[in-house]
């Protein structure tokens, strides 16, 4: 009957064991989820601005001017401005507006200046629509009061700044939802009015005014709807694989041992002895008077006893185990195989 070759299994199995190692890290690499984006729920919006100046009776412009035309501090009475702010989504949703205001007053000089809050001193009022989609802020500034606070505040510090600027900052606070989506986003719009003082042909102190603004667009906000697909293949191969390589990695291991005791086995049994007694090699036995052994077991104890070593050597084709005390030779011939 043919011997089984343990060792060229276990090497077989130690690359089936290596494989499934591999196959299990690469099935904790891949994601056992994958999301899908099923639709997205996107939000638009618009915001500008215009504004209206009324005149004092002039002979350059008439009662009232409108956007893009130089205002004259000397000319200008009060200023109307209107923001907007428009929201729309892709989807059927639902939307609400949320402005908040707040109006600031510089001076503004190369390397300082001051700012100061002028809630009181401009006009706001806010219209939403019904269907929550739109804003319009609606502002009013009386210049002649504008001037008294810069006159006076010129007269506390004995600084006349060269300009000025009433800014009014709008935040639109915009929420959204659509379904089980929603989201909640945030916008800023500045309307400033920029008084720039100059030399001028009157005794009077003049300038100019300025109004800017910000027109913008965009996309406001996008929500998708995920949808997490379960990997299957790579869900069994993360559950079946580390038990199998376990079974495959102990199987791998019996197969070892028994290959090398398969291989030991095979040994000639004077060698193994050899290995047994750690016996060192020898080219002749020495000239003493023999003492012969039963066992090998008899010749390690004599050793022992003397703290002598093992030798091993051949005599016609006779495998001999030998130590000695000094004075005689103690013999073990280890029997045929």
């Amino acid at each position: 009957m043919r011997k089984i070759n343990w060792k060229k299994i276990a090497a077989i199995v130690a690359i089936l064991t290596a494989t499934l190692l591999v196959g299990t890290v690469f099935a904790h690499v891949v994601p056992a989820e994958q999301r899908q984006v099923l639709n997205v729920f996107e939000c638009y919006y618009e915001m500008g601005y215009d504004y209206k100046a009324h005149l004092r009776p002039n002979s350059l412009y008439g009662e009232e001017v409108g956007k893009g035309v130089t205002l004259y501090t000397k000319l200008t009475r009060e200023v109307d401005a209107v923001a907007y702010f428009n929201a729309s989504c892709n989807t059927p949703c639902k939307l609400e507006i949320r402005p908040a205001i707040s109006h600031y007053l510089e001076g503004i000089i190369e390397k300082a200046g001051w700012k100061k809050p002028i809630d009181g001193l401009v006009g706001a009022q806010t219209i939403i629509s019904e269907d929550g989609r739109s804003a319009i802020v609606k502002l009013h500034y009386d210049l002649s009061r504008i001037y008294q606070l810069i006159r006076r505040i010129e007269n506390e510090t004995g600084v006349m700044m060269p300009q000025y600027a009433i800014t009014t900052v709008i935040r639109y606070d915009v929420s959204g939802e659509s379904g089980n989506l929603s989201f909640t986003e945030t916008k800023t719009q500045a309307i400033a009015l920029s008084i720039i003082y100059g030399a001028g042909y009157t005794w009077e102190r003049t300038g100019i005014i300025q109004v800017t603004g910000k027109d913008d667009n965009g996309l406001l906000a996008t929500v998708p709807t995920i949808k997490v697909v379960k990997n299957e293949p790579v869900a069994l191969l993360r559950m079946s694989l580390p038990p199998a390589t376990l079974v495959v990695a102990t199987a791998g291991t019996l197969m070892a041992i028994l290959a090398r005791d398969s291989e030991e086995s095979r040994k000639p049994k004077w060698l193994k002895l050899k290995n047994k007694l750690k016996a060192m090699e020898a080219s002749r036995l020495p000239t003493l008077e023999a003492v012969s052994l039963k066992s090998p077991k008899d010749l390690a104890r004599i050793a022992k006893d003397y703290d002598s070593k093992i030798f091993h050597t051949k005599v016609e084709d006779k495998h001999i185990f030998f130590t000695s005390d000094g004075s005689l030779l103690y013999t073990y011939p280890c029997p045929d195989e």
